[in-house]
């Protein structure tokens, strides 16, 4: 598992790996995951920074509903689109 900070291209990379539309803003560039053409999930980048903090990490995601190690897989190019929908509907309440 990565030990070093994960730097802004590289969470933009796998933000887009989860098929994100990518939307520019003034400062931030906003993220919108959709599965089954219906948003689920989404967050922004700052483009005033080249790296990101652990909390930074924590908070996109919780953002997208996964747990962060499981994000830094998604960075590292070990999971993809598949992985994250399967790891979103785990997350959801079940219903009886």
């Amino acid at each position: 598992m990565r030990n070093m900070p994960i730097s802004v291209s590289e969470m933009r990379r796998g933000l887009l790996k989860l098929e994100a539309v990518e939307e520019e803003g003034r400062r931030h560039t906003k993220y919108t995951v959709f599965i089954n053409d219906r948003v689920v999930a989404c967050t922004a980048l700052s483009r005033s920074y080249r790296e990101l903090s652990d909390d930074m990490v924590n908070a996109i995601a919780r953002q997208i509903y996964i747990r962060s190690r499981d994000l830094k897989k998604i960075v590292d190019c070990t999971w993809g689109y598949d992985e994250y929908v399967e790891l979103y509907e785990q997350s959801l309440p079940r219903q009886h």
